[in-house]
């Protein structure tokens, strides 16, 4: 997955940021939020992000690229279809 959003463009789509996770929070994380009755997005993490404060993390490439954001926002946004 290539997501080409920012985190301001999604924000503005209603879109909420939740937290960074990788395998296997990360499955967990999106059941939970889709089973309270949210859409769910996952975007690749930036490391020229601002907002990311640690990237201790992520100091391998190869380590980056198991970890997303998720974003949330409930179903039946009218947001949605803008």
């Amino acid at each position: 997955m290539r997501d080409i959003k920012d985190s301001a463009t999604l924000e503005s789509e209603g879109w909420e940021k939740r937290f960074i996770a990788c395998s296997p929070r990360l499955e967990e994380a999106v059941e939970i939020y889709e089973a309270a009755g949210y859409e769910v997005h996952l975007a690749e993490v930036d490391p020229e992000d601002p907002e990311i404060k640690c990237l201790v993390c992520f100091e391998k490439p190869e380590e980056l690229r198991k970890y997303r954001i998720i974003y949330t926002r409930k179903r039946g946004n009218p947001l949605k279809y803008l």
